[in-house]
C-alpha cells in the first residue's frame, strides 16, 4: 500500500504527507484528522568539531563581504577589513553550525576549506 493510497481512519478522505524542517506528517485532506512525527537530520547528531577557514575573498566583492558580515555580525567596513587580514577568516563550530556557514559562503563564491573533512 502507497502512503498515497491512505485513507482518513476518522472520516474515510485522502492522506497527503507534508514536511516542514524536522516535522513531518500525514493529514486528512478532508477533515481535521492528522499524524505528526520528528525526523532529525543525521548532522544534529554530529558532534565533531569542525573548522572553516575563508582561504580568499575580494574586499571589492560585494557578495564576500555580505557573507562575511552575516556569519559574523559585524558591519559591512568590519567584515572588508577582516577579509583583509593577512591570517585568514576561520570559523569553528559543530555540524549543525558548519551547514549553513558553508552554504553561505559557496553562495557568496568565496573560497573555503572546511577541516575535518565535511560529510554533509
Amino acid at each position: 500500500m502507497n502512503i498515497s493510497d491512505s485513507i482518513c481512519p476518522d472520516c474515510g478522505g485522502l492522506l497527503e504527507v507534508r514536511r516542514q524542517g524536522a516535522s513531518q506528517g500525514m493529514f486528512c485532506t478532508l477533515c481535521s484528522w492528522a499524524l505528526l512525527t520528528t525526523c532529525l537530520p543525521d548532522f544534529l547528531n554530529d558532534a565533531t568539531s569542525y573548522r572553516v577557514t575563508v582561504i580568499s575573498g575580494d574586499v571589492d566583492n560585494s557578495a564576500h563581504v555580505q557573507a562575511v558580515a552575516s556569519l559574523t555580525g559585524l558591519a559591512l567596513p568590519q567584515a572588508r577589513a577582516l577579509l583583509r587580514a593577512p591570517a585568514g577568516l576561520a570559523f569553528t563550530g559543530l555540524a549543525y553550525e558548519v551547514a549553513p556557514m558553508q552554504e553561505t559562503l559557496a553562495g557568496a563564491g568565496l573560497e573555503f576549506r572546511i577541516e575535518p573533512p565535511f560529510p554533509w
